[in-house]
């Protein structure tokens, strides 16, 4: 058919862009080759929230809402303008999620509309000379792999145009050509910008220069999961967003190579099993990710268990989401679980904490959060990161300083200065001084109680902040926060809660010990001197564009070393009491009571990163359950 069809049309010469076998096919006979082709093999990639059935019938009427944001462009604009005040609202726009949404929706009505309306929005596109490179490299990256799955669906339906389908394959072309000389050095856009190349080049195999890029993207690809993944699988960026986002498509390489035949080195399926069982030790036991740095909420599970089933890691999967605590070394990452199997329990119930003692990460993307914590426990999250709100900057309140600054997160503010110098540079807001140096300085975990000890040096104050956190028992938690001084300073601790929780939300108390009551915990706060508290207002973000109220919990003192000690407790782990905590011969010591069972833990940090915690029976009987020495 093919060749009849070359035939009867005249030859179309496209600057060589085709191997030799298809330079001189008509647009008929091109398309007709492509429909019929049984090779490669390849899938469709969605983006659930901008490819829903309500999202295709606005973009159906001209109508386009990103992040929140509408926008009526009708049927006739403007590429190049952006209506919105924020970039990212553009960027979406030029990204063209709602390709794969038209398509969908054309492949389960069949009706011609869906059609005609990418084919639309596709001429527009290529019709305004819009350069390849428009916004940045990775938007061109995205847009050509949400072109090639939207018409990998359309090329299969007699009603698309040849005239067209040429069009398309020859921006196609001409915008992977550009994306080659403007890739990104490093991170996460190059990822996705070489990913693009390599699946225009699997998808593509008619294109004369399709081995030379598969060549090149895989090389590179393979060289950028080295250099991404750190040896615990974290990705460098320290985002718990980016990392499943990063992760997703390094998958997608591995899927379509597998998919083709095409061998993978051994080093990059390496670092994407790594990437895999980090992710599962980061989501919580609902199921979510805490939104770390530039990050939002979200739910990969199932992409872990995807990619899991295709690089034959199941094993480790299965045994991440059971064990109870791990330290991630090189990303400073800690997290401490309570048992998998604990009766009268379900998965969701397990109470769950992360532990922020690493650096600021590689890009601009780490928030200045160090030492900071997410808490859940049975079904509900109780401390949270406030995630990333918003990019844009302009307006009355710079929203991404404020969600990026350290008073946003659960950890100590010293002076009212974050821990590192973040002022504007540029067209944007920077980390412009030295970056604050948190480490792990202990981690011990046994099979009734979990210490972790962290702490974090900033050059914008002389005074040192460290945190202790023990977890006893799956049942709570006591935070310790020593500062470590010469000169007088204000220190101020922030909890910051869901906001499911305003207006619900009690504190009391005065002096040395304060009282505070929250849905689903109960916080005990006692100092080594006088301490003010009180609700404040916070902010919490789960999705880019939307931010909604929360209460945060502050507790403020001046002095020099000074010391909190915040007992945690979830409502559904019984009544507990942080009975005493004061200085015992050269220690810190705090008494927890089990009111309900007469049983007393005391929990007992020695100079340097010793720590003890000895549990006593109304009986007179003793136990150690945890004894630390020093080493991380």
């Amino acid at each position: 058919r093919a060749a009849a069809a070359a035939a009867a049309e005249p030859a179309i010469i496209d600057g060589g862009i085709f191997a030799p076998a298809f330079a001189r096919l008509s647009d008929a006979a091109l398309l007709a080759h492509f429909r019929e082709r049984q090779s490669p093999l390849l899938f469709v990639v969605e983006e659930p929230e901008e490819t829903t059935p309500e999202k295709t019938a606005e973009i159906m009427g001209g109508v386009f809402t990103f992040n929140g944001e509408t926008h009526a462009l009708g049927h006739d604009f403007d590429w190049r303008v952006n209506p919105s005040a924020d970039q990212e609202w553009h960027i979406l726009l030029h990204k063209f999620y709602y390709a794969v949404g038209l398509a969908r929706a054309f492949e389960s009505t069949g009706s011609k509309a869906y059609l005609e309306r990418w084919q639309a929005l596709t001429c527009s596109w290529i019709e305004q000379r819009i350069p390849a490179d428009f916004i940045a490299a990775d938007v061109t990256g995205r847009r050509l792999q949400n072109w090639v799955y939207a018409w990998s669906i359309f090329v299969r339906s007699p009603l698309l145009p040849a005239d067209f389908h040429r069009e398309l394959l020859v921006s196609l072309h001409r915008q992977t050509e550009a994306l080659l000389a403007r890739l990104h050095q490093a991170r996460n856009h190059r990822t996705l910008e070489l990913y693009a190349i390599f699946l225009l080049a699997t998808a593509f195999p008619e294109f004369a220069e399709a081995a030379r890029w598969r060549t090149f993207a895989l090389t590179e690809l393979e060289a950028n999961a080295a250099a991404d993944f750190q040896a615990d699988g974290a990705h460098c960026e320290q985002s718990t967003h980016y990392h499943c986002i990063v992760l997703r498509n390094f998958l997608n390489v591995a899927r379509l190579a597998k998919l083709n035949g095409i061998a993978l080195g051994a080093g990059f399926e390496d670092a994407l099993r790594r990437a895999l069982v980090f992710g599962a030790w980061m989501h919580r036991p609902d199921g979510e990710i805490p939104a770390l740095s530039d990050a939002d909420g979200g739910a990969y599970l199932s992409l872990l268990s995807e990619g899991a089933r295709l690089l034959g890691c199941e094993t480790a999967l299965l045994e991440a989401h059971r064990e109870r605590s791990a330290h991630f070394a090189q990303s400073g990452y800690v997290v401490l679980k309570s048992a998998a199997d604990a009766p009268m329990e379900t998965p969701r119930d397990r109470r769950y904490l992360v532990f922020d003692v690493g650096h600021t990460g590689e890009g601009n993307h780490g928030h200045l959060d160090a030492l900071s914590f997410e808490a859940y426990a049975y079904g509900a999250p109780i401390v949270v990161d406030p995630g990333r709100y918003t990019y844009a900057e302009a307006g009355a309140v710079n929203w991404r300083a404020a969600f990026r600054g350290t008073a946003a997160h659960s950890t100590i503010q010293i002076d009212g200065r974050d821990q590192a110098r973040y002022e504007p540079a540029g067209r944007k807001w920077k980390i412009t001084g030295p970056r604050a140096q948190a480490h792990v300085c202990a981690f011990v975990s046994t099979e009734h109680a979990d210490y972790v000890h962290g702490e974090v040096i900033s050059a914008e104050y002389e005074a040192r902040h460290e945190r202790r956190i023990f977890f006893v028992d799956g049942r709570y938690w006591l935070i310790v926060d020593t500062l470590t001084a010469r000169d007088q300073h204000a220190y101020d601790l922030r909890f910051q809660l869901t906001p499911e929780a305003l207006g619900l939300v009690e504190i009391a108390g005065d002096g040395r010990r304060w009282e505070a009551a929250t849905p689903h915990a109960h916080f005990t706060c006692v100092a080594s001197d006088s301490v003010r508290a009180r609700i404040e207002t916070g902010w919490v973000s789960r999705r880019y564009g939307h931010k909604s109220e929360a209460p945060r919990l502050l507790f403020s003192a001046e002095g020099e070393d000074f010391v909190f000690a915040t007992l945690l407790a979830p409502l559904r782990s019984g009544p507990l009491a942080l009975v005493d905590f004061e200085h015992r011969d050269g220690a810190l010591c705090a008494r927890v009571l089990h009111a309900g069972a007469g049983v007393e833990d005391t929990l007992i940090i020695r100079p340097g990163a010793g720590a003890e915690v000895l549990r006593a029976w109304p009986d007179g009987h003793q136990r150690i359950l945890l004894k630390a020495g020093g080493d991380a």
